[in-house]
């Protein structure tokens, strides 16, 4: 491993942890954010402002600090200082009272993001052998989406036990956890600096394995973008519980968690654009199954089959992201590829929520699903036409 003077065994152990407990802290308020933003008034398009503000601050902040990462090193302070942001925007949803304060919280959260998730996966690859960036990528994401699965179905429990905003204070507590964990455990490597750290994003997006990448990301996180924002408003209005909604969201997460080690390898030893079109398609046609479900076991059934087939994309899409970032700078690569997906994550929300006022709750899914399946005919064509 490169680097290995500054204890990467460390190093891996400790964003690992904080990884986890900061994603912790982002799931516990997945299950109820939809429904606190509907006391408080908020129609489905501010709903859909509400979850898009998150993308639009992280999308401002990404290509920043993974352009200083890559300049600097990575700096443990883009860490801690996302672990504040984080911290901040629990207290902000606690002292709500209409809809542009969800808002602004969900804006400051996604600085938070914008700094932590990017620089955090770019430490992981340049402490990755050669080789093995599926495997190693796959490790960290298990430790981040452990942590999200696991926190909707806490939330959706502490919702329920203790009220609405027992659950926001968690999540402030987790983000200080985490930013004190960063600060005193992680060592700082500024062994990452790229030998040439004036290449620009312009360039990266030259290389059309990225622009494929970016532009199936975007696409498809406006498809599933709703998974997040709207899935509890429809299980709501099937008579779920706080709880149960909880359980539909973190067994899903937990699922992709818990497959993404071994699918992780599958990315070193096959070939990853077909990992990536068959776990796109089987991802896409699952969320078309969304709205056909009408009770919880459905719901389960369909989450699980949508998480199994995350499982197998999202070690890919990293993957081939991490070969390239080797050459053009590992923050900036990955910076600009979640870049994608944090655009797709602001449109689809939007778009969303103006579909559930013109129609309802389930045109929201069917317009997601064949979404989806427009973004994964354009990832093939795009990396047909680049072959």
């Amino acid at each position: 491993m490169q680097g290995s003077n500054i204890g990467l065994k460390r190093a891996f152990g400790v964003l690992s942890v904080s990884m986890f407990v900061a994603m912790l802290g982002l799931g516990i308020i997945s299950p109820l954010m939809a429904d606190y933003a509907d006391t408080l008034g908020a129609t489905g398009t501010w709903l859909g402002a509400i979850f898009a503000g998150f993308n639009v601050s992280r999308s401002i902040i990404m290509p920043v600090v993974g352009r200083l990462s890559d300049a600097w090193g990575r700096r443990k302070l883009f860490l801690a200082l996302g672990m504040v942001f984080f911290g901040l925007a629990s207290i902000g949803y606690v002292l709500s009272s209409e809809a542009i304060h969800l808002f602004i919280g969900r804006f400051l959260q996604g600085f938070g993001a914008g700094m932590v998730l990017p620089i955090s996966m770019a430490y992981v690859g340049d402490i990755t052998p050669k080789g093995k960036e599926g495997t190693y990528t796959g490790i960290i994401n298990v430790a981040r989406t452990m942590g999200w699965g696991c926190g909707p179905l806490i939330g959706g429990y502490l919702m329920e036990a203790y009220g609405i905003d027992v659950p926001f204070y968690v999540m402030g507590g987790l983000a200080l956890v985490s930013c004190i964990l960063v600060l005193t455990a992680l060592p700082e490597y500024t062994n990452s600096r790229v030998e040439r750290p004036e290449i620009s994003y312009r360039t990266i997006l030259r290389d059309k394995t990225i622009r494929s990448l970016v532009l199936y990301r975007a696409i498809n996180a406006i498809g599933t973008g709703n998974l997040f924002s709207f899935f509890p408003l429809l299980a709501d209005s099937l008579g779920i519980s706080p709880t149960e909604v909880g359980i539909l969201l973190s067994s899903r997460i937990l699922v992709m968690s818990l497959l993404q080690g071994p699918f992780g390898a599958l990315a070193d030893r096959y070939d990853a654009v077909k990992l990536i079109l068959v776990s796109g398609a089987g991802s896409a046609f699952f969320l078309l199954l969304v709205p056909f479900s009408r009770n919880f076991v459905e719901l389960l059934a369909v989450g699980l089959l949508i998480g199994g087939s995350w499982a197998v994309l999202m070690p890919a899409t990293t993957a081939m992201a991490a070969k390239i970032g080797r050459k053009h700078g590992m923050a900036s690569v990955m910076s600009t590829v979640n870049v994608g997906f944090s655009v797709g994550m602001i449109i689809g929300p939007l778009t969303s929520g103006l579909i559930k006022d013109l129609f309802d709750i389930y045109a929201v899914f069917y317009f997601g699903g064949s979404i989806a399946v427009v973004g994964i005919v354009l990832f093939y064509l795009l990396i047909r036409w680049k072959a």
